[in-house]
């Protein structure tokens, strides 16, 4: 091949990868960190089908059972353009706060010592997020008419719901606050713009609608709470709403696209390794049933690295991380790469039941 039109070729590939990032949506089912000050960090939870296990079951009829293993992570520090997903928990420290995004037109800022559980993104076929606010404050903002692109905009849909233990706010389209605090069980709806749907747990058939500049506080016994004028400081509060990200600018665009290599390499890279990984946990499967009865009276060994290796062996998986074993009962155990994002017991574990 002529340079010149090798230059050419690479030119044009290279346009093709830039209009590839460009036009990349986010997935339905992640949240992106667009914004972090101080520190914030994310627990993961995930669950791994085990299928029948008879060795732990009491009886046939239990055995048969569908099994379950719910695993849950440790805390890991949240990064800008980090993607995490429904199920995983974020809590933010002192001084601190994070902003997701998990769609264009929504954005939700989690202020600092607070707990968020991120729990669905999705709901028949309109855009619906779904949180849970254990402790602390969200400032959450929603442009209605960026979102529901199926059946276009619907006023009286609820796109979002923040869930406290006392009371759920139900979102149309808004600028809002939604803080909760454990010590007195109250929690607190402040809106800034529109409307939002409050129902107390005691009484959830009867909403409260709060509107621009009120506020609603409700505690476990509510069942109509006051309507309350915000004060000085919620107004400075809810103004900081402005600062959430709530669609990705073209400069946002153009900044993903200066990683064009790895944007374009690492989602195969990863199915690749993960498929080495794979052949690796089978390798370890297939020394454990054939060396059991002579290295541990025909039970799983109490941990992997009693496993014997070739020479330059590790107990490693291909991104670096040492494989999870967890021994089940006498014929059963289970080993878990922590997978790409290098985090244990988080969405892309690689998962492997051992069974004699």
């Amino acid at each position: 091949m002529k340079p010149i039109t090798l230059k050419i070729l690479l030119a044009f590939m290279a346009i093709a990868a830039v209009t590839i990032v460009l036009t990349r949506k986010q997935a339905d089912d992640e949240y992106l960190v667009t914004a972090i000050e101080g520190t914030a960090q994310v627990q993961s939870r995930v669950t791994h089908d085990l299928g029948q296990i008879p060795s732990l079951s009491l009886g046939n009829e239990e055995a048969a059972n569908l099994r379950e293993l719910a695993k849950i992570s440790g805390w890991y520090p949240l990064s800008p353009e980090m993607r995490i997903h429904p199920g995983d928990t974020v809590r933010t420290d002192p001084a601190s706060w994070v902003d997701l995004m998990p769609t264009n037109g929504i954005g939700l800022r989690v202020t600092a010592e607070s707990v968020l559980q991120l729990e669905k993104l999705t709901e028949n076929e309109h855009a619906v997020m779904e949180v849970k606010l254990e402790s602390g404050k969200s400032l959450l903002k929603v442009l209605a008419k960026k979102l529901h692109g199926k059946g276009g905009y619907r006023p009286n849909t609820e796109m979002l719901r923040v869930k406290t233990p006392v009371a759920t706010a139900g979102i149309r389209g808004t600028s809002f606050s939604v803080a909760f605090d454990p010590a007195a069980g109250l929690a607190t709806v402040a809106v800034a713009e529109g409307a939002v749907n409050v129902r107390s747990l005691m009484a959830p058939e009867a909403a409260v609608i709060v509107t621009p500049g009120r506020k609603a506080k409700l505690t476990e016994d509510s069942r109509f709470p006051p309507l309350l004028p915000l004060d000085r400081e919620d107004q400075e509060e809810l103004a900081m709403i402005e600062q959430i990200k709530l669609e990705f600018s073209l400069r946002d665009k153009m900044g993903r696209a200066v990683n064009l290599q790895q944007q374009a390499i690492e989602p195969t890279f990863n199915r690749i390794v993960a498929m080495i990984t794979g052949y690796e946990m089978h390798i370890f499967q297939r020394a454990i049933v054939t060396q059991a009865p002579l290295l541990w009276n025909g039970s799983m060994p109490a941990s992997l690295h009693n496993v014997p290796l070739q020479e330059g062996g590790d107990y490693l998986d291909p991104w670096g991380t040492e494989y999870y074993y967890e021994v089940l009962g006498p014929k059963t155990a289970v080993i878990i790469s922590a997978g790409p994002d290098k985090r244990l017991h988080s969405r892309d574990d690689i998962f492997l039941k051992v069974q004699m």
